[in-house]
């Protein structure tokens, strides 16, 4: 199961199938991008400034998540790890 929408510190995120929708605010009506969870891939990311940071290597560029908890990153992590796997 993957962590409910809006989860994500700094940014609110949705899931649609195979992708990663983001919002700047979680009021924003249309997403500002959307990412390709197809062959990604996501792994913690303990030198951050921030607790709980999640690295998502896509296959145009890197993006960094940052969840609430370590708990929440977990989810985060399965779940992303589970449709990055689908896209194979």
């Amino acid at each position: 199961m993957c962590p409910r929408d809006g989860a994500a510190v700094d940014i609110s995120a949705r899931r649609r199938e195979g992708t990663l929708e983001y919002y700047r605010r979680p009021e924003e009506p249309k997403p500002s991008g959307a990412l390709d969870l197809a062959g990604c891939a996501a792994k913690p990311k303990p030198e951050s400034d921030r607790p709980f940071t999640i690295r998502i290597e896509t296959r145009d560029r890197p993006y960094h998540l940052a969840a609430a908890s370590g708990d929440e990153m977990s989810e985060w992590l399965l779940c992303l790890q589970y449709n990055a796997s689908r896209g194979k």
